[in-house]
């Protein structure tokens, strides 16, 4: 097999189709197309053509990760997909280990993705991170103090001021960041009926904290937070508060 890197002006289209074969994108949807973009037009790719068409992608982004406070350089597979007449060649496995390799020569010490099968990426060495906790409420039930100033309402005009504080967040040990806004644009356009509220401070109006969320049904919610960033506790009871009883999502 023959492993190239992702040039843009060849393999776009095919990408996109890929991505639309595995489920990940609606070619008629605007907002998702664009929500692809954001990932090959700026993370480093590879693939594998097969009669001069590329049917398997990888993409990675460069991050960083928290260990007990030290930033690590890190790497970050954001995506991994094989066309449907590409499958069952190990394309993606080879190609995965390339971008590993790739990015460990270029300085990372560690490398991440999100894994959709246990068992599979253990061939390359990952090992299961910690579990995801999806915690439901009824908003009427939360009470929070001081709920006394009224959110910004951002767009995706603000994306580089929720990007820079995504990065500039409370950090905590095992926790990442990457580096590109397009990796926060991905995830501003891939849900449906997002929204962005957040609080401005000092006097050039910083954007410290913010809260992102989506909702499929609007009227009737649930509504799901997908990133919030914050770096007091102050700030994040402040981002409770857009929730309240007293006031925001009813």
């Amino acid at each position: 097999m023959n492993i190239e890197p992702f040039v843009s002006e060849r393999d776009r289209d095919a990408v996109r189709r890929i991505w639309s074969e595995v489920g990940w994108t609606e070619l008629d949807n605007p907002n998702r197309v664009a929500a692809t973009d954001a990932i090959i037009d700026t993370d480093k790719g590879f693939v594998i053509r097969q009669n001069g068409e590329a049917e398997c992608a990888v993409f990675t982004a460069p991050g960083d990760m928290d260990y007990l406070g030290q930033r690590l350089p890190l790497g970050g597979i954001s995506a991994v997909t094989t066309s449907r007449v590409g499958r069952k060649q190990g394309y993606a496995l080879a190609l995965t280990a390339h971008a590993v390799a790739q990015d460990a020569a270029g300085g990372a010490i560690v490398e991440n993705l999100g894994m959709f099968e246990q068992g599979y990426y253990d061939q390359l060495g990952f090992g299961s991170g910690n579990y995801a906790h999806w915690i439901r409420f009824d908003p009427q039930r939360l009470r929070v103090p001081g709920a006394d100033r009224i959110p910004v309402r951002l767009t995706m005009n603000d994306l580089d001021e929720i990007h820079a504080a995504r990065l500039a967040r409370r950090r905590a040990h095992g926790s990442v960041s990457f580096h590109s806004p397009n990796q926060t644009k991905q995830r501003m356009l891939i849900a449906p009926n997002p929204f962005v509220l957040g609080y401005r401070d000092g006097a050039n109006g910083e954007l410290p904290h913010f809260i992102w969320a989506y909702a499929e049904a609007v009227e009737y919610g649930p509504y799901t937070v997908m990133f919030y960033a914050f770096q007091t506790a102050e700030q994040f009871l402040e981002l409770g508060a857009i929730g309240s009883h007293e006031r925001g999502i009813r």
